[in-house]
């Protein structure tokens, strides 16, 4: 569900999506949630949002990262976070340095200061590749330990 979550949410603002999608437009839109839905008695957009941004926390916590995806508290929206600096061990590494040589230092947490990037003509040529290992990374979570487990 969190893959379907995530795929809706990126296809909105690829389009070009000036606004995020309301709560109602996701359930039934990416959550597979019947018409008759209603958001002020069933809180699963705002849970399955919730998981989604602990997600894309986690696996940016585990990568050096230049472009993020991020779901902001109160909004169904992804927003593109970029890195000022280029991340540690990238192209300005020593020649002959290996990754296991290089020490990396922390990442910082995000601040919920975003930086909006501007949508180019075509998406981020990493956005395949990140969606790839977070969709990866939600198939091998368990659910029961997804919000729990450290």
């Amino acid at each position: 569900m969190l893959s379907r979550l995530l795929t809706f949410l990126v296809d909105h603002r690829l389009r070009g999506g000036g606004r995020p999608p309301k709560g109602y437009v996701i359930a039934t839109g990416a959550l597979g949630r019947r018409a008759d839905f209603h958001l002020a008695s069933d809180s699963y957009p705002r849970v399955m949002a919730a998981r989604l941004r602990i997600l894309l926390d986690r696996y940016y916590d585990q990568i050096q990262w230049r472009h993020r995806l991020s779901v902001p508290r109160g909004r169904y929206a992804i927003i593109i976070q970029e890195r000022a600096a280029p991340p540690a061990g990238g192209p300005d590494r020593e020649p002959g340095a290996t990754s296991a040589s290089v020490a990396r230092p922390a990442l910082p947490r995000p601040t919920g200061q975003f930086v909006e990037v501007a949508r180019p003509a075509s998406p981020l040529p990493e956005l395949p590749k990140m969606l790839a290992g977070l969709l990866a990374s939600a198939a091998t979570a368990s659910p029961a330990c997804f919000l729990f487990c450290g």
